[in-house]
């Protein structure tokens, strides 16, 4: 998942090193995100949660399942 200088978050989902969707939102200022997760063929979930200055976690919603995630800045 990438963050843009505007604050767009983009990012790639795979299975078994497969491309199958992809994650598109926002990264708000004041560190919460907001997403959507896509297939080629419809939206499929959410993501949702909040970054502070090198850390970021929240929670994913979708078809497929619920579950958390975490991030570290490089």
């Amino acid at each position: 998942l990438t963050v843009s200088e505007d604050g767009a978050l983009s990012g790639d989902i795979y299975l078994w090193r497969i491309g199958v969707g992809s994650v598109e939102g926002s990264f708000s200022p004041s560190g919460n995100v907001f997403g959507r997760v896509t297939t080629p063929l419809f939206s499929v979930g959410s993501v949702s949660g909040r970054f502070s200055q090198t850390l970021g976690a929240g929670i994913y919603e979708s078809v497929a399942g619920n579950g958390t995630w975490s991030a570290q800045k490089k």
